[in-house]
């Protein structure tokens, strides 16, 4: 879809890849520095939500404007946020789960609701709609606008459900519970906190 997309800004003296791969490349770079500052500032969730306006932004631009400069601003800016989506989601799914194989199966149905969207694009992006496709680019613009509320909806949710969850006590909760039922509560267990910024953490001791 990319070539189709930019091929009005190509001429006989530059090749379609001189326009397609910039926008993969500032999309790698931007992936490894948002990812980085994630790792050092401990947090995930305000990087999804800005990651997810930003291509909101793109879209929108995508939609509103038939300029070729316009749009091919608008892949730079598309580019860096799915990239950044793609790790973060996957961090944030594996921080709030406890055991390797809740972390491995949260994983995996992250990754699996996020190639159903490959697999929608390939019914949005028709050829009849070349070379603005207002069909796929709105579903994208429709899908980072639910992203961005689910986003705010979790991270407004979980403050409280956290907080909740400190007045309760969790020696009286577990007592008589052998070992492996407590490793078994997982997310039920009461000494768990949802992970909006912290690392990994041993709740179970």
């Amino acid at each position: 879809m990319k070539p189709t997309a930019v091929c009005r800004e190509t001429d006989a003296e530059h090749g379609l890849g001189s326009v397609t791969v910039p926008p993969y490349v500032i999309g790698a770079v931007a992936v490894l520095t948002v990812n980085f500052i994630s790792s050092k500032t401990d947090r995930r969730v305000i990087y999804m939500g800005l990651s997810a306006l930003q291509m909101m932004v793109g879209y929108i631009m995508f939609l509103a404007s038939t300029n070729t400069k316009v749009r091919y601003a608008a892949d730079f800016i598309i580019a860096t946020g799915p990239f950044n989506s793609g790790a973060l989601c996957n961090a944030h799914v594996a921080a709030n789960v406890i055991g390797d194989t809740a972390r491995s199966s949260a994983i995996g149905t992250n990754v699996v609701f996020g190639n159903i969207g490959g697999l929608i694009a390939t019914w949005a992006f028709l050829p009849f709609a070349g070379l603005n496709y207002p069909i796929g680019n709105g579903l994208n613009l429709a899908a980072q606008s639910l992203i961005a509320i689910t986003i705010a909806g979790m991270f407004n949710w979980m403050k409280p459900d956290n907080k909740r969850r400190e007045q309760r006590d969790v020696t009286v909760e577990i007592d008589g519970l052998s070992d492996e039922e407590i490793e078994k509560l997982d997310w039920r267990h009461p000494g768990f906190e949802w992970r909006l910024h912290s690392g990994f953490q041993d709740v179970l001791s």
